[in-house]
């Protein structure tokens, strides 16, 4: 496996999911920081997850990439994960404050954010064929899942019968 950095090398994959989860955020700033406030608590989670993140963020930039089945597959795994991720991001933004997110993505999945950022660096670790990246992206999954419950917990107190009744339609991961 080479490392480095240049114009053959994963640092792209990086850039785009960039470009649309920071740009997503300074569109919805609003709406992300009232909801993300909500939930003090799971701040060690959380800042656990963030040092992973930065750790694959990074690490994933400097892999270089090789031609071949598996990066053209990766690459259409990645493409499918950021248009869940961006999806996910756009229906929590623009939900009303005072009811759970159940529209768009929602409906097939009751966590697609972490769903879509798992897809898209598996996309990343097939296109690239390191196992460093699927490590990472386990780890943070992991974490997330964790995340995920205590979510669901405070959503539960917030919507109470509402998100009740979501619960039971939609699955945690994907509605198959």
């Amino acid at each position: 496996m080479e490392y480095g950095f240049g114009i053959f090398f994963s640092w792209w994959f990086t850039v785009i999911f960039l470009i649309f989860n920071y740009g997503l955020n300074f569109l919805f700033q609003t709406n992300f920081r009232y909801r993300f406030n909500k939930v003090p608590h799971l701040k060690f989670y959380s800042r656990l997850n963030t040092i992973f993140f930065y750790i694959l963020l990074i690490f994933s930039s400097i892999i270089k990439l090789h031609f071949s089945i598996n990066f053209i597959i990766g690459i259409v795994i990645y493409i499918l994960g950021m248009l869940l991720y961006i999806s996910s991001m756009y229906y929590f933004a623009i939900n009303e404050f005072d009811k759970p997110v159940t529209s768009g993505v929602y409906k097939i999945s009751r966590h697609p954010l972490y769903l879509g950022f798992f897809i898209i660096y598996l996309g990343v670790f097939i296109a690239t064929l390191n196992i460093f990246v699927l490590i990472l992206n386990i780890v943070i999954s992991f974490i997330s899942y964790k995340i995920a419950i205590q979510e669901e917990i405070d959503c539960e107190n917030m919507y109470m019968k509402e998100y009740q009744q979501y619960k039971l339609k939609v699955k945690r991961i994907i509605n198959l």
